[in-house]
């Protein structure tokens, strides 16, 4: 098996169309919410809500102006100074403005998302653009989707989670809605409850509130949404954004315009941005990536923090879409709006109960575009994989770069080792020259040095003389991607059977045998390769990484092997057996090291 050159995206071919993205990119008013719980196991020892209005200068510096909670006391002022970066591809750094820890985030088109990796600390920050005229209720029109992740008393015991679609009249008034959601003190299960006579206000600078009033015979502890809301209205009347500021309510609501009609699978398309929290006994929150493929699925990066932990988990979710956006992602409720370009995902499930309290955003990642020898921030991916922008490189890994005037022709390899500069194309990983597989005017495939060490890599490809920009990506000791038949990263793996034939529909893997899985990113190996050249087939180049195979989420029992593929430049095989018990039919495959988790590729079994 042979290491191939992958296509190129049409994303990237639609995504040359503006510059790239640096801190005069984030000026003005925003309007934000923050919410923050800091958990151990399923025990929240701090809890911690903001809101108002942050200003940044365009030139790394901003000033927050608002509201924060902590624990049950009642809102306090929050008036506090900081700076921020952004890289190329939307990429921030921002210091902390609620004594967190530092966030990290995206700036999409059209707002801000952000967390902070402090050990312990499970937050979202979402910022949207603030009208930058006056407005007033007349400025919220037509029918949105809504959801909400509420911590009563900051105590997941008191957890819950709703969705539901309201019409503004654009004179204060959202008339009746059915909200659907769960609550931990209500048994967890779906619930189905009707509001009526809901509520708004908007002044003049944009911010207001929402009131959901009491049904009859229901209290602020049984109905799943209640009582007055500050809210944010974005400059563009897409989003509403905000939460309650009644002592000890933190949460967050989101909501997005719905759309007119036109809705389907194949709207849904293209980059975005995304950030999430998500409770199911522990809790998690993560700053992200998602790749829509327009076809009912869709790719993530997340960058976990889970416990103590943080890692890259690169995983794919189906998804459906109805004419006014709303549908579903991996069964729960789900609504894509703000005219194509947003989305939201809860935990509420469309039937039966997930047990999972979950609200994501997405919001439609900004093009890049350059001239001369350019390379995409956003477009520098595992090779096996295509797991999204922002997802980690390892050393060793093959990587796939997009971008324009990359080379003068297109030319393959055909020997080994790899050189290091192929039709006067050369690329350097953080200074070291890196061997080149493949090159094309718009793509090229090269290894990552195994000697690249650092939290990121800086990629600076030359063509013919000409530099490019340098691009950053996160650098991880290991960022497994396996290889698929489709070579997209996604559906059918790479796989071979014992007798060396590939699995397929037509050849599936029995259950106890073993398969050859072909992937990259396992990192260093022993003893060395030099970089670009043959892997050895006496001795075997291994890894002695922990990682766990999982086949339909059954654990693999045995792993013979996992290293280089002898003979091979630039892949990586583990030998693995398929456990007894596993279910059949197209499972997915999925691979796990201490620092990521891939499961976009799925095997055969029977």
């Amino acid at each position: 098996m042979t290491v191939r050159l992958l296509v190129f995206f049409a994303l990237f071919a639609s995504c040359l169309c503006a510059q790239v993205s640096g801190n005069a990119n984030l000026n003005g008013r925003y309007y934000f919410r923050y919410v923050s719980l800091t958990v151990t196991g399923a025990t929240v020892t701090a809890a911690r809500s903001a809101g108002g209005v942050i200003t940044f200068n365009g030139a790394g510096g901003y000033t927050v102006q608002g509201q924060q909670m902590t624990g049950t006391a009642a809102p306090a002022a929050l008036n506090v100074t900081g700076t921020y970066a952004v890289q190329p591809g939307g990429f921030l750094s921002a210091s902390s403005f609620t004594g967190g820890g530092p966030l990290t985030g995206r700036l999409a088109s059209g707002a801000v998302i952000a967390g902070t990796e402090a050990p312990g600390i499970q937050d979202l920050m979402i910022a949207i653009p603030a009208p930058g005229q006056a407005v007033n209720n007349a400025a919220l029109q037509g029918n949105y989707s809504i959801a909400t992740l509420e911590f009563p008393g900051g105590n997941l015991a008191q957890i819950r989670n709703t969705f539901f679609q309201a019409g503004a009249n654009g004179a204060g008034n959202f008339g009746n809605a059915l909200v659907e959601g769960q609550a931990a003190n209500l048994g967890g299960r779906r619930l189905s409850q009707t509001v009526t006579g809901i509520t708004y206000s908007v002044s003049a600078d944009g911010s207001g509130t929402l009131t959901l009033p009491l049904s009859s015979g229901q209290t602020g502890d049984n109905q799943l949404a209640s009582g007055a809301k500050t809210i944010y209205l974005s400059a563009d009347g897409n989003w509403l954004l905000g939460g309650s500021f009644e002592p000890g309510l933190h949460g967050i609501l989101i909501a997005t315009k719905s759309l007119p009609g036109n809705g389907s699978n194949g709207v849904f398309t293209g980059l975005f941005f995304t950030g999430g929290l998500q409770f199911q006994g522990s809790g998690r929150s993560f700053v992200g990536s998602a790749n829509a493929t327009g076809a009912g699925g869709l790719t993530w990066h997340r960058r976990w923090k889970e416990d103590t932990s943080v890692f890259d988990f690169s995983l794919l979710t189906g998804y459906s879409v109805a004419g006014d956006g709303s549908g579903q992602v991996a069964g729960n409720k789900f609504a894509l709006g703000a005219g194509g370009n947003g989305f939201l995902v809860t935990g509420v499930p469309d039937n039966g109960n997930s047990g999972a309290y979950v609200l994501q955003a997405g919001f439609r990642a900004p093009a890049q575009s350059g001239t001369g020898v350019f390379l995409n921030p956003q477009g520098i991916f595992n090779g096996a994989s295509f797991a999204p922008a922002g997802a980690p490189v390892a050393p060793g890994m093959l990587v796939t770069m997009f971008g324009a005037g990359l080379a003068s022709r297109t030319e393959v390899t055909q020997t080994l080792p790899f050189p290091t500069t192929l039709a006067g194309v050369s690329l350097t990983v953080n200074g070291t020259t890196a061997p080149v597989y493949a090159v094309s005017p718009t793509q090229v495939s090269a290894l990552v040095p195994f000697s690249a060490t650092g939290p990121s890599a800086t990629f600076v490809l030359t063509n013919n003389g000409v530099r490019s920009n340098p691009v950053e990506v996160p650098l991880r000791a290991s960022a497994p991607g396996i290889f698929t038949i489709p070579r997209n990263g996604l559906g059918e793996g790479a796989i071979l059977d014992q007798g060396f034939q590939v699995i397929s529909t037509n050849n599936r893997a029995r259950r106890g045998s073993f398969v050859q899985i072909f992937l990259t990113g396992l990192g260093v190996t022993a003893p060395p390769v030099p970089d670009g050249a043959a892997a050895p087939s006496n001795p075997l180049s291994v890894t002695s990484r922990a990682l766990t195979v999982l086949i339909g989420a059954t654990p693999a029992p045995n792993i013979l092997y996992k290293g280089l593929a002898p003979t091979l430049a630039g892949l990586y095989q583990i030998n693995v057996q398929i456990p007894a018990n596993s279910p059949t039919g197209l499972q997915a495959l999925a691979i796990l090291t201490d620092e990521g988790y891939t499961d976009l590729a799925d095997i055969w079994i029977q």
